[in-house]
């Protein structure tokens, strides 16, 4: 039994080893599909943007991106993200749809891995509807986020992606809806947080 787990072992590493070339390089089309989980504060102006309570949210993020690679070490391209939140302070059902640019900065590069640092800035449209009350908040805000993480090739074309990030999120002078009135009460959200996810991504 031993001896058969060494020998897969074994023929795992001679696939993972052999005919790679450099993992980030000029012209390189990379295309990234996974899930990610994070956190942080949130910051309600509510009823009028001079009166701000604070919170906390919690949430799911579903991103797919394709980079370009322009230089040995730099990369540009464009993620879309879904994100759903939960917050501590209201009973609410919350998406995000956001869109970014992106760019990343890759070094440490190997024939297996490389590391990356870069920036995403966007728009969000952001919704979400309290259980507990008819009210519904809809705004769109710009979206940025401080990034990082490691790809790792599994075969030439194929790999995982560990990243990380720090997102703020902004949505400001929106309005808070009671669905059955249609009466409009200043509101506005900033979002703030850190998250950890898992990717997979494909070269075309």
């Amino acid at each position: 039994m031993k001896r058969g787990l060494i020998l897969v072992c074994f023929v795992l590493f001679l696939a993972c080893s052999s005919g790679f070339g450099q993992s980030f390089f000029p012209g390189i089309v990379q295309v990234t599909a996974g899930v990610g989980f994070g956190g942080g504060p949130t910051v309600i102006s509510d009823p009028s943007p001079t009166a701000t309570n604070t919170g906390a949210a919690i949430y799911r993020t579903l991103p797919f991106a394709a980079e370009f690679g322009i230089s040995p070490h730099m990369g540009i391209g464009l993620q879309y993200r879904k994100d759903k939140y939960v917050n501590n302070t209201d009973s609410v059902n919350a998406l995000a749809n956001n869109f970014s640019l992106l760019y990343n900065y890759h070094f440490v590069i190997t024939h297996q891995t490389n590391s990356f640092v870069g920036f995403k800035a966007g728009i969000s449209d952001f919704t979400f509807e309290k259980v507990r009350t008819p009210d519904v908040f809809e705004k769109t805000g710009p979206i940025l986020q401080l990034c990082g993480g490691v790809n790792m090739f599994i075969q030439s074309k194929i790999g995982l992606q560990l990243n990380f990030g720090w997102n703020t999120l902004i949505y400001r002078n929106g309005s808070l809806i009671d669905s059955d009135t249609r009466e409009r009460t200043p509101y506005g959200v900033t979002v703030n947080g850190i998250e950890f996810g898992l990717s997979a991504f494909y070269i075309l």
